[in-house]
């Protein structure tokens, strides 16, 4: 649910944004210390909204991938030290609990 949630608000802004752009088709002047320039109105939205969504999207990214690098992932066990779980200790063999199991038992009258 949450999914569509944010496609339908990915969806909406960018519609908003280019709804925007379109309206806003008049001349501007962008003055910066070494470059003057006039640009359609349409053009700085649209660049302005593109770079903001990048920054965002890195930002986002970069949390995401300092979140996974901290929380430490559980290794999956080897095949040699599954042998290992698998085969009892030495002095569990199965002829030492036989002979266990007889000691216990009561001995037979005669």
């Amino acid at each position: 649910m949450m999914q569509k949630i944010r496609w339908f608000l990915l969806v909406l802004g960018v519609t908003v944004a280019l709804v925007t752009a379109l309206w806003n088709n008049g001349p501007v002047t962008i003055n910066f210390p070494f470059f003057h320039r006039e640009l359609p109105l349409s053009l700085l939205i649209l660049t302005s909204v593109a770079c903001g969504f990048l920054l965002g999207a890195m930002t986002t990214y970069s949390m995401l991938r300092s979140h996974k690098k901290a929380t430490p992932k559980l290794k999956k066990p080897s095949k040699s030290s599954e042998k290992e779980a698998a085969t009892p200790p030495p002095d569990l063999t199965k002829e030492d609990t036989t002979k266990e199991f007889a000691s216990d038992q009561p001995a037979a009258k005669p």
